[in-house]
C-alpha cells in the first residue's frame, strides 16, 4: 500500500503556476471558456492529483475524498467523489483564512494528511 492510498488528505505543492491546472475565468464564462487549463504541465499535475485520489478511494472504504492542492500562491480544496469532484475557487491562502479553516476542521476530526 502506498503512503496517498493510506491518507485521509493529500497536499500537492507546485511552485511554478504554470503548473496549475485550474483556472477562473475573468467576467462571464460562457460557453466556450474552461475551468481547466490545457497545458502539458497543468495536465501532468491534473492527472496527479486524480492518481493519488483513484489510488485513496480505491484502497478505503469511504464516500469521498479531500485534497489540496497548493500551486505558487493559490490553494484550492478538492473534494472527490465517484460521481465527480467539486473545486473550490482559488484560495489566496496568504491572504484569505478559507485554507487553515478547513484544515484547523480537518484537524478536529483527526485526518492523517500525506505531503
Amino acid at each position: 500500500m502506498n503512503t496517498h492510498s493510506a491518507a485521509e488528505v493529500v497536499v500537492e505543492f507546485k511552485w511554478e503556476p504554470h503548473h496549475n491546472p485550474f483556472h477562473t475565468p475573468a467576467g462571464d464564462p460562457g460557453p466556450t471558456l474552461h475551468f481547466i487549463s490545457e497545458t502539458d504541465k497543468a495536465m501532468d499535475t491534473l492527472g496527479q492529483i486524480t492518481s493519488y485520489t483513484a489510488a485513496q478511494l480505491g484502497a478505503q472504504y469511504h464516500t469521498h475524498a479531500f485534497s489540496i492542492l497548493i500551486v505558487y500562491d493559490q490553494a484550492y480544496i478538492i473534494r472527490w467523489d465517484r460521481e465527480g469532484t467539486t473545486v473550490s475557487s482559488a484560495i489566496k491562502y496568504n491572504e484569505e483564512p478559507h485554507l487553515a479553516n478547513f484544515s484547523i476542521t480537518m484537524h478536529k476530526h483527526h485526518l492523517r494528511c500525506v505531503v
